[in-house]
């Protein structure tokens, strides 16, 4: 990954001193930056993975010598180094280098530009350490796990499987360091975006840095309300009380993020405004809080579509991989019935707020001239329609109709008060 991303780093080097946007030093600037990003990135995987893998034997411990909330305190301080690491390096990280490039008199749109090369930089990590290193982790942890269970028929955490030792460096390398350089690049990636579309207006830049900083010192609030009754005898624990043990924290999290958000909206901007920007927040982290609430569903041994891939275990590993197909397709449909409703709300804000947003609200007049373009289109397919019903094959007639019918609902979504 070094020499990759030195490579890189003197291709933007180069690019950048050739064309360069605001002067000479533009290359070795953004050379600078994308290293920084990639190794920032790299340091926030490293950091969990180091504290995940001390923790696990500590977790062991905790369990057996205390309670189930004992460990869980031990596994959850051990995780939250990771997505505190995250946050911290990323916010860190992109508040230094836009500090630097704006150092020297650079624009707040110029230096956007040049800072998107410390997310490009944390993509790059996050490939490596995610798609190749968790890949290449997981496909070994599979193997061993296989030949040591259905070969060697031994149990697969069992000492004498050295699936065992694969089995952790795919968990560690994949789910652990390729998670944190993952969400790395996704944190750096989200504020630079909201950055950018406010790049006309230096309160609508400070806006995404200082709402990620509240959400930080937010979740370090809901941090210490983490915490569960349940004795853990065996598999008579219910998975919801122990969700319910995490969740109480990040709904905490989420009360007292709102209430920090509020204030830095309404003192950033006019009350017309604020209250529209504070309606976008509002309806993602709803939004949010009920996909992951899905997910819980989708996912969890107490709830049905889980017991249901299990009871085809019955009949054949077959219908497991096709229960499991099936409910993997469906448990898409509710969260795109919550997230359908709320883009259309923020749409709305967005058309409310459109003269104060101009770059938004740029994007809320493409989305609406989309339907237009459509709508033309529908009106020359049905003339066509018309004119060769009776010499189109069938097929070509279903597809003409099934466009047909997708622009009319686009009419109608736009035609909704």
């Amino acid at each position: 990954m070094g020499s990759f991303v030195i490579s890189m780093a003197a291709i933007l080097f180069f690019l950048f001193w050739r064309y360069p946007v605001v002067g000479e030093s533009d290359g070795p600037r953004v050379a600078a930056i994308f290293v920084v990003g990639a190794a920032l990135s790299a340091l926030a995987g490293w950091a969990g993975m180091l504290v995940a893998t001390k923790a696990n034997v500590r977790t062991t411990v905790a369990c057996t010598r205390g309670s189930l909330n004992d460990g869980l305190q031990v596994a959850f301080t051990a995780g939250s180094v990771m997505g505190f690491t995250v946050v911290a390096l990323g916010l860190a990280g992109l508040t230094t280098a836009f500090w630097f490039l704006r150092s020297n008199g650079t624009a707040d749109k110029e230096a956007l530009q040049l800072l998107s090369a410390f997310g490009f930089g944390a993509s790059t990590a996050a490939l490596f350490a995610r798609v190749a290193g968790g890949i290449y982790t997981k496909a070994a942890d599979v193997a061993a796990d296989l030949v040591g269970k259905v070969e060697a028929d031994i149990d697969e955490d069992d000492p004498h499987n050295p699936a065992v030792i694969a089995d952790n460096v795919g968990d560690n390398v994949g789910d652990v360091a390729g998670m944190g350089a993952d969400l790395f690049e996704s944190y750096v990636g989200s504020i630079l975006a909201a950055a950018t579309l406010g790049a006309d207006s230096p309160a609508k830049v400070a806006l995404p840095f200082w709402l990620s900083a509240a959400g930080a010192l937010c979740s370090i609030s809901g941090f210490f309300l983490v915490s569960t009754k349940q004795e853990g005898n065996g598999w008579n624990v219910q998975l919801s009380s122990l969700m319910w043990a995490m969740e109480k924290g990040m709904y905490f999290a989420g009360m007292t993020f709102l209430v920090s958000a509020a204030t830095i909206i309404f003192s950033l901007f006019e009350t017309a405004e604020a209250t529209c920007i504070f309606g976008c927040v509002l309806a993602g982290l709803i939004g949010g809080m009920a996909v992951g609430k899905i997910t819980e569903y989708f996912t969890s041994f107490d709830h049905s579509p889980v017991i249901s891939i299990k009871d085809q275990g019955y009949t054949g590993p077959g219908t497991v991989v096709i229960q499991g197909l099936g409910v993997g397709m469906l448990s898409t449909v509710p969260s795109t019935i919550i997230v359908a409703p709320q883009s259309c709300c923020v749409l709305g804000l967005l058309e409310v707020m459109e003269l104060q947003l101009p770059p938004l609200g740029c994007l809320q007049r493409w989305a609406s001239h989309l339907p237009a373009m459509h709508m033309d289109q529908s009106q020359i397919m049905l003339e066509v329609w018309q004119s060769w019903q009776d010499f189109l094959p069938r097929c070509v007639q279903k597809r003409i109709l099934s466009m047909l019918l997708g622009t009319r609902l686009l009419q109608w979504a736009r035609d909704l008060p």
